[in-house]
């Protein structure tokens, strides 16, 4: 994006903004991950030890890789196992304990929630990595991450052109400043400009009713 017009630079930020805003490709991962989900099943009644257990995680991330993904990946048992490890370690940061004896509680004690808990929250996990790579994507593809002069530009086309969605202490800044926060800026756009969708609809069903 180099040489950029201003109005280039518009258009570029409207077509990211409004590709970061596209719910239908968001349900597309979504409905991807639920349906390798439910073709795993329950293991409720298979797993006795705590080396089913761990097999079973292997297992799951193994299915879900070649199943749930946009771009099946084909991984081997312990490769699948470190990955599984991984995600049920992100899930379950904040207790005392780690992700896989948390993970192991919740399967086993009395009062946890089950296998079928455990696997639901690590494709959860897997949905939000999938949704998380995709919009990654998207600001690679619009932006060069390395070039902070075109940063500093977008941010000065984001405050002209989005200058209301933005904290009123950016009004007469140097975009400089403000230059390694394009990516946080144009989150803040997208989520304000979906939150005045939801309300617009919101009214326009309540007065319809």
């Amino acid at each position: 994006m180099k040489n950029l017009t201003r109005n280039t630079e518009s258009r570029v930020l409207s077509q990211l903004i409004c590709e970061l805003q596209d719910v239908d490709t968001i349900n597309a991962i979504s409905a991807r991950v639920d349906r390798a989900f439910h073709s795993f099943g329950s293991t409720q009644l298979g797993i006795v030890s705590h080396c089913e257990f761990i097999d079973t995680v292997a297992r799951f991330i193994r299915h879900m890789y070649e199943h749930g993904l946009a771009v099946p990946s084909i991984m081997t048992h312990s490769a699948a196992l470190s990955e599984g490890l991984d995600l049920l370690d992100r899930f379950y940061e904040s207790g005392e304990i780690g992700g896989l004896e948390a993970a192991y509680l919740d399967v086993y004690d009395a009062n946890g929630r089950g296998i079928d808990f455990v696997l639901r929250q690590l494709a959860e996990t897997v949905k939000e990595r999938e949704v998380h790579r995709y919009r990654n994507s998207l600001f690679h593809m619009a932006i060069d991450p390395t070039e902070a002069e075109e940063h500093m530009r977008i941010v000065k086309s984001l405050i002209e052109n989005y200058g209301p969605m933005l904290p009123t202490s950016l009004t007469g800044e140097n975009p400089w400043r403000f230059a390694k926060y394009y990516r946080d800026l144009i989150e803040v756009v997208v989520s304000t400009e979906h939150f005045v969708k939801q309300m617009r609809n919101s009214s326009a069903n309540n007065f319809d009713a």
